[in-house]
């Protein structure tokens, strides 16, 4: 059992981007229209061969489909942050993990002190929410600074400044 005020654990709904949205609505719309293009348009005995090219697209289309049931954990114990992607409610899988201590700043997104690393590569793993307020960790990387984009809710943010309360600003 861990002691209340050393852990927490969060989990956040996330939706598609506009772009994957887009790519999901015309690969969908592909796959609908690829197999009576086949019936249609490929003359006499090429029709089951068209078919069969049109079904086995549509089975790799569905496959690479973006997934619209993605979800994200935080969970944070003394410090350290495992952020994790579950997708459909029952595929889990660590996408980054990062300690307070080797965290530059944790603020909330379009921050002033955020400024000075604009340049740095950013991992999404928030709700992308337009009406959540989204936070930016910058943290010390295996291959140099990065920038993680999350949405936390008050009981993380409250453990994280106890943790480490000059690196977290809340404006």
């Amino acid at each position: 059992m861990y002691n209340e005020g050393l852990y927490s654990d969060t989990y956040v709904h996330s939706r598609l981007t506009q772009q994957e949205l887009m790519r999901r609505r015309l690969m969908l719309a592909a796959c609908v229209i690829l197999p009576i293009l086949a019936l249609v348009a490929v003359p006499g005995a090429f029709k089951i061969l068209g078919l069969l090219v049109a079904v086995i697209a549509d089975i790799v289309m569905i496959y690479f489909l973006p997934n619209p049931h993605i979800d994200f954990e935080y969970v944070f114990v003394d410090g350290q942050i495992d952020f994790d992607r579950i997708i459909a409610e029952n595929a889990r899988k660590n996408m980054c993990r990062t300690d307070l201590e080797k965290t530059e700043v944790v603020a909330p997104e379009g921050s002033h002190y955020l400024d000075g690393f604009q340049n740095l590569p950013i991992q999404d793993y928030s709700s992308r929410n337009e009406e959540d307020r989204q936070y930016i960790i910058v943290a010390k990387g295996e291959k140099g600074n990065i920038k993680i984009r999350f949405t936390p809710d008050e009981r993380l943010l409250d453990q994280m400044k106890t943790k480490s309360r000059s690196k977290i600003k809340d404006e």
